[in-house]
């Protein structure tokens, strides 16, 4: 019988539902992440041609470009087929539970009030800085499975066929997926080497099955890579990304460490926390522990150098410490001070963060299944839809993947797969310089370019101000310019800018975007086109006080009366950050009152 009483005993449940619904409701969202729809897009094409690596109709072409994740879009291509993207979604919030009960396996978490659920929560919050969906979320899992089988792998008795039969279907499984399938050869090659340095050698004839096995192991797992239409090349597909990597690392945000900017975020804040904390468990179990854990050290060292080195990389910390984990837990599982007062809070905490998550959107997406019209070019795909367009288009990559989709006969330059630096490198500098824009533009002779507002101002500003651009189509994100001087560009659909489509200026990206527009159209010098942006803009409840801001100082500028008098008829619906950028907008009004 237990000596724990039942109330405790019922009590260790809680956090645990408290956790699981935290995760559940976490990855509720919004779709944020641009790569899902070009693996939509390339699993339609899949199915189609029946080959791994159909051709595409983008104009960027990367030879480079190894196509290792085409079962995984197959998968989700059946899967979006079966309820669009409520079952895609679906499809993802069971593997991401799969990843973390196996971690929970590995960990013990479970068997450890209540310091368990303490981790099992922090794990939690950690991992959802790449709560998107992306093919690496099977990476997490096969991760998961593999460090598990591995960690309590018997030295003792003769290999089970069936252990070497799931390892390596795992790693097929693997290696037409993710990328990160080049770590479960080194997980295998890990655990040879930390066995040899725990077992003293007059011993190794005492455990010669396990070599034996392991042995074997390495040899399918390492076959097992090899299993995929690619052969070799998908090897080398994994070099190029890497050399990539290195090469972009300061041009792509995701590659870059999760300091500076990154630590905005709470989740990094608590990352960093959880990786000094597996810094000090990994040199406590080397100098302390009762015998030699060489395989969770080298797999915490693992996590800690790669989670430390990209952003994108901060769940490897989570899943690589897993061994590590139960180790501490372990020590700690005797210990059970405050457990029903430990139990009640992390309840608590997780079920308050479920509330807030419901209640109030944190992080880069809000809670609800559904497109992101930030994220995504919804309201340029309904123009489309509605007036059509044949030319060749420039677009921003993130947009790419979504009308690629949705529009496989348009003839876009790009998407998010990003395999070779100098191409990439052109396409990024094209977006921010007007210089780089016009030498691709005299490549390639675009139609139209679509440009999001907020990355891309100094090229618009140029582009505006050529007599042959006009903007086509418009929206709180994006717009659209048209090249009159060629044959799909002069045919474009002309129709006034909406610009605002109802949307709530009081979040971050809509206001940002709605100041975007305002200090657009004063730069570039466009007086009517600002006074028809704060015509839209008056239907708006609330309208930020920086727009209003840019619209006086221009309106002073230039002594436009009406753009004054709009920016007056617009001051109640204004809100501030503070009482002093209040006070700004009133001392401005007040300029105005008394310009001729």
């Amino acid at each position: 019988m237990s000596n724990h009483p039942a109330y405790p005993r019922a009590l260790r449940w809680l956090p645990w539902v408290a956790i699981t619904a935290l995760l559940v409701v976490r990855l509720c969202h919004e779709w944020f992440g641009p790569d899902i729809w070009y693996h939509l897009a390339l699993g339609e094409r899949i199915a189609r041609a029946g080959v791994a690596q159909p051709a595409d109709n983008l104009m960027l072409q990367q030879p480079g470009f190894v196509n290792f994740y085409w079962l995984f879009q197959l998968l989700v291509r059946g899967v979006f087929a079966l309820g669009g993207m409520f079952t895609v979604s679906a499809l993802f919030i069971v593997v991401w539970l799969a990843a973390f009960a196996v971690w929970l396996c590995t960990t013990g978490a479970f068997r450890a009030p209540p310091w368990g659920s303490a981790v099992g929560l922090a794990a939690v919050l950690i991992c959802q800085t790449r709560f998107e969906e992306r093919p690496e979320i099977f990476s997490y899992l096969f991760l998961a499975i593999q460090v598990g089988w591995l960690a309590n792998w018997k030295l003792d008795a003769p290999v089970r066929p069936r252990a070497l039969a799931g390892f390596t279907l795992v790693q097929i499984l693997w290696s037409n997926m993710h990328g990160y399938f080049v770590l479960g050869p080194l997980l295998v090659a890990a655990k040879i080497v930390s066995i040899a340095i725990d077992t003293r050698r007059a011993e190794w004839p005492r455990i010669a099955a396990a070599w034996r096995g392991l042995s074997l192991l390495a040899t399918l797992t390492i076959g097992a890579s090899l299993a995929s239409p690619f052969g070799l090349h998908n090897w080398s597909g994994v070099l190029t990304l890497w050399k990539f990597f290195g090469a972009m690392r300061h041009e792509v945000q995701e590659f870059l460490p999760p300091t500076g900017a990154f630590f905005a975020l709470s989740t990094t804040k608590l990352f960093w926390l959880g990786w000094a904390a597996s810094l000090l468990a990994a040199l406590w179990t080397l100098l302390f522990a009762a015998r030699r854990e060489t395989f969770a050290i080298l797999l915490a060292a693992a996590g800690l150098w790669l989670s430390a080195t990209s952003f994108r990389s901060i769940p490897l910390l989570v899943f690589f410490s897993a061994p590590l984990a139960g180790i501490i837990l372990r020590q700690l599982a005797a210990a059970r001070p405050f457990e029903q007062l430990f139990s009640t809070v992390i309840s608590v905490l997780a079920l308050g963060l479920v509330t807030l998550a419901i209640a109030n959107p944190f992080g880069p997406s809000s809670f609800g299944i559904r497109e992101s019209s930030v994220a995504s070019p919804v309201r340029f795909a309904d123009y489309l839809r509605a007036h059509g367009f044949r030319g060749t288009l420039f677009n921003h990559p993130t947009d790419g993947g979504y009308l690629e989709f949705h529009f496989p006969a348009q003839r876009l330059y790009g998407d998010s797969r990003y395999v070779e630096a100098e191409p990439i490198h052109e396409y990024f500098a094209a977006l921010h310089r007007p210089d780089a824009f016009r030498a691709l533009d005299g490549k390639y002779h675009f139609d139209a370019a679509l440009f999001k507002l907020t990355e891309s101002r100094a090229v618009l500003v140029s582009l505006v101000n050529d007599p042959h651009w006009r903007i086509a189509h418009a929206d709180l994100q994006r717009v659209l310019l048209a090249n009159t001087a060629r044959p799909g560009g002069s045919a474009t659909v002309s129709e006034p800018a909406a610009f605002y489509h109802g949307e709530d200026l009081s979040v971050s990206a809509n206001r940002e975007a709605a100041l975007q527009w305002a200090g657009f159209f004063a730069e570039a010098n466009h007086p009517d086109d600002l006074l028809r942006f704060l015509t839209a803009l008056d239907t708006a409840p609330r309208i930020p006080a920086p727009v209003l801001e840019v619209a006086l100082r221009y309106g002073l500028a230039i002594r436009h009366a009406q753009i004054l008098a709009l920016a007056r008829s617009l001051r109640p619906k204004m809100f501030a950050a503070s009482l002093g950028d209040a006070a700004v907008i009133d001392r401005l009004l007040a300029q105005a009152a008394v310009t001729p």
